[in-house]
């Protein structure tokens, strides 16, 4: 709504900073009809509605900030899962290779772009699979 708007509902005169108030206030109301917003304002009882719709707004908004940001959760936790079942595949196909040949070392390379190298050489002791010298470097490294 605009300031003339306002000022032709409502009958009254108010300065540009009074009405970025009034208009932050219309704002967080959600989603009210012009004519019902003045009317409010104009008696302390509707003044007092407004203030209830703006609560009810800002709950609903918090309830769906935590929904999302759960759901978001939820398809970090899944990602993340397939990211594992992919690194996993990887190097168990990586395991049938010589550990020398190039596509075993491809296929560990993409596991390292997809969990990372602490991951992949973590991954494959838990699975018993040969370390390549990559692997063992990478142990030596981090040891110190």
């Amino acid at each position: 709504m605009l300031q003339n708007e306002f000022e032709e509902r409502t009958k009254l005169s108010v300065t540009a900073e009074e009405y970025v108030k009034i208009d932050a206030l219309y704002m967080a109301c959600g989603d009210i009809d012009k004519n019902e917003f003045c009317e409010k304002y104009m008696t302390f009882e509707g003044r007092l509605d407004l203030m209830h719709m703006i609560e009810r707004e800002l709950n609903h908004k918090h309830q769906m900030y935590h929904r999302l940001k759960e759901e978001m959760a939820e398809a970090v936790e899944e990602e993340e899962l397939h990211k594992m079942e992919m690194a996993d595949f990887l190097l168990a196909e990586a395991a049938f290779h010589m550990s020398g040949c190039q596509t075993a070392k491809r296929l560990r390379e993409k596991a390292v772009d997809i969990v990372g190298e602490a991951t992949v050489v973590r991954m494959k002791l838990e699975h018993g699979y040969d370390l390549f010298q990559e692997d063992k470097e990478y142990i030596k490294r981090n040891l110190r």
